[in-house]
């Protein structure tokens, strides 16, 4: 019995020995997830703007992931179109934090208007982003009064 004991306690110490080494402290966090871009949406609707009016909205960038995130790319298609991007754009997001892009429409014809923001980021597994963005320009409403 005492064998048996002696080869318990062994393994016991050897088991505890190895939860320690595997565990660490306890503050130690492992970082090793990539960089993971995440966005508050897919769709921008700007809605129904008078002609030559602008709507300004905001995409919050989120990374998920515990490297830095890059934003190597953002464009919106088509080029020159009604959409733009404002103001400057963020080069990296850091672990856990967001940045935001602003996009503005600008009503310069009659009608349904669609478009798309790009991003292309340093995201292993969705290194494109498509946001989809609409609008719609419409003209002035005028009352008829006779009166």
């Amino acid at each position: 019995m005492s064998e048996f004991r002696g080869e318990f306690m062994k393994w016991s110490i050897f088991f505890l020995l190895f939860l320690l080494i595997s565990c660490g402290d306890g503050n130690t966090v492992v970082k090793n997830r990539p960089a993971t871009i995440q966005v508050n949406s897919f769709d921008l609707n700007f809605g129904a703007i008078l002609l030559l009016q602008k709507n300004t909205q905001k995409i919050s960038i989120s990374n998920v992931g515990d490297a830095t995130l890059s934003l190597t790319n953002v464009t919106i298609s088509p080029a020159n179109g009604p959409f733009a991007l404002e103001g400057s754009l963020p080069k990296t997001i850091e672990s856990g934090q967001q940045q935001f892009l602003e996009v503005s429409f600008t009503a310069k014809t009659i009608g349904k208007i669609k478009g798309t923001l790009i991003i292309v980021s340093n995201d292993p597994n969705r290194n494109v982003v498509q946001i989809n963005l609409t609008g719609e320009g419409k003209e002035e409403d005028i009352d008829d009064e006779d009166g």
